[in-house]
């Protein structure tokens, strides 16, 4: 009875994650998320360089203007 609801239970889980990802199952919904996650650090790391280039860029000028004076 109880492995019963236990396997009914992954069933409805499996069948959940599907929908949610349009037909596809858990293993492939899982790999959707890992990749989602890794643009998403990607992204981040690239506007974390575009940033830090550009506050360099301005501290530059900066010293730059004191120098001139």
């Amino acid at each position: 009875r109880r492995d019963n609801v236990a396997a009914q239970a992954a069933q409805d889980i499996k069948r959940r994650m599907t929908d949610k990802y349009c037909g596809t199952d858990v293993s492939s919904a899982r790999d959707i998320l890992n990749q989602r996650n890794r643009n998403r650090q990607e992204l981040r790391k690239q506007e974390l360089q575009s940033y830090t280039e550009s506050t360099r860029v301005k501290a530059d000028e900066l010293k730059n203007s004191f120098s001139v004076m």
